[in-house]
């Protein structure tokens, strides 16, 4: 791992732009890898299980205590810099929990920005056209957070 790689076109997360991700590796270095969201996709589901015994009136289900999240952002990156995929091997520490955390902007708004999601990048694509200044990247991404948890705020415990 190195250190910062600003692969972006202007920064992703001031105060004067609206979207954008940082996506950060949390070994000693701190591998950096910035994304100017076009567009961002958040699905989350609740494993669920129905548990109405034999002799219930009503319908009872259990659901486990943390949502999965499959996360896909798309967006640009200069063409001039380094994209970072080198920040992005070493995801899962030694006691099998996420190294590489989600910093994302919805708006202007605090309601509107988490910061430290656990996740995992599981995919990731690049799109380049030589008469472009920048390249486009999409990255698929995978969490799993308390069910306490919302979009918003940090994420980190």
């Amino acid at each position: 791992m190195s250190g910062t790689f600003p692969a972006r076109p202007g920064t992703a997360l001031d105060s004067t732009t609206l979207t954008g991700a940082k996506i950060q590796n949390l070994n000693a270095d701190g591998g950096l890898f910035y994304l100017k969201v076009t567009s961002a996709t958040f699905n989350a589901s609740m494993p669920l299980v129905e548990t109405t015994g034999s002799g219930d009136d009503t319908v009872k289900y259990s659901h486990g205590d943390k949502p999965y999240y499959d996360i896909t952002l798309q967006g640009v990156m200069l063409a001039t810099r380094a994209v970072g995929l080198a920040n992005l091997t070493q995801q899962i520490n030694a006691t099998g929990g996420a190294e590489v955390t989600l910093d994302f902007k919805f708006s202007n708004l605090a309601a509107h920005q988490f910061t430290a999601m656990p996740v995992i990048v599981t995919q990731c694509q690049i799109q380049y056209d030589p008469k472009l200044p920048v390249v486009g990247v999409a990255l698929s991404l995978k969490s799993m957070l308390a069910a306490d948890k919302g979009l918003s705020g940090a994420l980190s415990s």
